[in-house]
């Protein structure tokens, strides 16, 4: 997964240790039910709800590790980093920095995943593409989207919501 190769290079993953990594991570997510085996679980702290509270479920679900901001009891399969988010955003700079695949974004006011899904699966046909399988179109689901690549894919579609200049 292309997402091992670029964990190792961010700066802010400081307890890791990569002689005991498990380098067949198969994906990354911050909901703790949609975590699965040899995946990653990030704890994202929002305004109504805070990731943290689900890392025991994550672990139960199959999560290699954890992403954590803050200290907690349980010292095993946690990453600590100051800022979850950010280190998510980094991750994602990096897979696509990382990744030889073409990008192709797609916005607008409406339509976006319909688009996204047409041209994914239209692309899927002729050449290994990866699109996000839902609407992650937000500051969380597109970083996450790109995060999910695989290092053999040749074409990323992903849908870009935007709130914000």
């Amino acid at each position: 997964m292309l997402l091992s190769n670029v964990l190792k290079d961010l700066k802010e993953v400081k307890n890791l240790e990569f002689k005991k990594f498990n380098p067949d991570i198969k994906g990354i997510h911050f909901n703790s039910q949609k975590i699965l085996k040899d995946f990653i679980f990030v704890a994202i702290k929002g305004g109504n709800n805070d990731g943290h509270k689900y890392i025991d479920q994550a672990i139960k679900n199959g999560a290699s590790y954890c992403v954590v901001s803050r200290r907690l009891k349980k010292k095993t399969k946690l990453i600590t980093v100051k800022n979850t988010m950010h280190f998510l955003s980094q991750l994602a700079k990096n897979t696509r920095a990382f990744s030889s695949a073409k990008f192709i974004a797609i916005t607008g006011s409406s339509g976006k995943t319909t688009v996204k899904t047409m041209v994914g699966s239209l692309l899927k046909e002729y050449s290994k593409t990866y699109f996000s399988p839902h609407s992650y179109n937000n500051r969380y689901g597109v970083p996450l989207s790109i995060c999910n690549m695989s290092l053999y894919d040749n074409f990323g579609v992903f849908e870009i919501g935007m709130d914000k200049k």
